[in-house]
């Protein structure tokens, strides 16, 4: 059962904008099964609740019920269970000595980056802590996860919503039905309530990851999507970051589009080295392409292609100039030499002759292009892709958001181009029919668009699709996967690309 387990109207708190009414119609629409009035200091009666349950023609399946929040020595605690208004400020211990089966919710504790201490998240005369509140920051909101994760308290969560559009935010979940402030209360006492949300770690070669996702779906169909990337040493941090301010400072306003997006950053936090962004809702470009009609699939795989020119267009310089990828890249090309030349396959030529030239090719570019050099995205391709539509029965609401900025670099426009042909093709190798109708010069076409495009530039992004296929090749040869039937395709199309694109290692 999911209930709003705290919220304030205007009728009954000063503090309060939304009318109660209002407040009930959005927490059914968010589909939950109840609300409880929880205003400051006051409790509402069961006939003001009859009144306006019959006033408004709530449906008598959704639970409405009374409690309030209590100013205390503890801080403001939700009292559900209590048979009268508590009117100004109270010990906790005395609620607790006069009510002693009401559940006492301690509310908000990390509001105002308060750090209270293990001993009052465990305290005897408290039932449960909200560990998620509307009146917390992500990073509160964070922080009460982790410390419920490490002390086991009972734990709830609420929107404590002081306006309309907030109610049911934030939902607690019961494992059984409950039918009055009693029940309630006992549920919260024993136990068997939580807070209604998904926790997943995601993959992340550079930081550990994790998403979290708040609430129901509802009307609208959003909820709370938060994704916390923390870096395990101050290298990673300090690029992590870097990328973060990037992201915040000079390229979340100009993706603040309809169509074009890219995750907002919450909070850049030193203190626990760590980045919490906006989830994107929606599907991976990756696992939509294969399911989807032929007139859908090209315009998402056309919406990629515009997302990634729009973001070169802002032409974002690099805060630093320095040759620290210079001298990654020259150390990852000598690993790909010594792996293949150590463990040979049918493709260690092939694979030798392309490490040599684009070796050569990538060391004029970082002596002689470092004025072309702008912020990339360093790994775009189809999985770090989203397609989503912020209403489902709307096609004209389609958007495409781009996730996981670890490998930013700064280099030239070419490379995220090439990368994600390279990627494209790979993961997409089986599957002829796709690649037949989405090609890459519907790509590049889209991707170049109206500009004046010259011969080099789509020269440098096959250079760049081929180095890409180095980067997929050295996994699929450390997996043992060397003379696999993925990695015959990409040495075959490595061979195709060579034939058909004329000085394609020439600066």
């Amino acid at each position: 059962m999911l209930l709003e387990l705290h919220c304030h109207s205007s009728r009954h708190s000063k503090c309060s904008a939304a009318e109660p009414q209002d407040l009930i119609k959005q927490a059914i629409k968010k589909d939950l099964h109840g609300l409880i009035f929880t205003e400051h200091g006051y409790l509402w009666c069961k006939e003001e609740i009859e009144e306006l349950r019959k006033q408004y023609g709530i449906d008598r399946h959704f639970l409405l019920l009374s409690a309030q929040e209590v100013d205390t020595d503890f801080g403001h605690v939700v009292v559900y269970g209590a048979d009268k208004s508590l009117q100004g400020k109270y010990k906790v211990s005395d609620i607790r000595a006069l009510y002693p089966d009401a559940a006492l919710v301690w509310a908000h504790p990390l509001r105002k980056g308060a750090q209270p201490s293990d001993e009052k998240f465990t305290d005897k005369n408290i039932d449960a802590v909200e560990i998620f509140s509307l009146n917390h920051t992500i990073k509160e909101n964070y922080l009460g996860l982790k410390t419920w994760h490490r002390l086991k308290f009972t734990a709830v969560c609420a929107s404590d919503a002081h306006s309309a559009d907030k109610a049911g935010a934030f939902p607690a979940l019961f494992d059984h039905p409950v039918a009055s402030i009693e029940e309630t209360a006992l549920e919260i006492k024993r136990g068997r309530c939580r807070p209604f949300y998904k926790e997943t770690m995601l993959s992340g070669s550079r930081a550990t990851v994790t998403e979290v996702v708040i609430g129901t779906k509802g009307q609208p169909e959003q909820r709370e999507r938060i994704i916390i990337k923390k870096s395990e040493d101050d290298k990673t941090w300090k690029e992590a970051k870097n990328t973060a301010l990037v992201i915040k400072d000079r390229l979340s306003a100009n993706f603040a589009d309809k169509n074009y997006r890219i995750p907002l950053i919450y909070e850049i936090d030193d203190s626990i080295r760590a980045i919490m962004e906006e989830g994107q809702r929606g599907q991976q470009l990756s696992k939509l392409l294969s399911h989807v009609g032929a007139a859908s699939r090209e315009k998402y795989f056309k919406l990629a292609a515009k997302w990634l020119a729009k973001l070169h267009s802002y032409k974002i310089k690099p805060n630093v100039n320095d040759n620290a990828a210079e001298q990654t890249e020259n150390k990852r090309l000598k690993r790909y030499k010594q792996r293949f030349e150590e463990n040979k396959t049918k493709h260690s030529a092939l694979i030798s002759y392309l490490i040599e030239n684009i070796a050569k090719k990538e060391n004029e570019i970082y002596f002689k292009r470092p004025q072309d050099f702008i912020f990339l995205h360093g790994d775009y391709h189809p999985g770090n892709i989203i397609i989503g539509q912020d209403d489902s029965k709307d096609p004209d609401s389609s958007f495409v958001s781009v996730i996981d900025f670890n490998n930013s670099i700064n280099f030239v426009k070419e490379f995220d181009a090439g990368y994600f042909l390279a990627q494209y093709q790979s993961q997409f190798s089986d599957e002829k029919e796709l690649l037949d109708s989405l090609t890459q010069d519907l790509f590049l076409k889209t991707y170049f668009d109206a500009q004046s495009v010259s011969q080099k530039e789509l020269n440098d992004a096959m250079f760049f699709k081929l180095r890409a296929y180095l980067s997929i090749a050295s996994f699929f040869h450390s997996m043992g996967m060397g003379e696999s039937q993925k990695m015959d395709f990409i040495a075959a199309d490595i061979e195709k690309t060579l034939s058909e694109t004329k000085n394609v290692f020439e600066i």
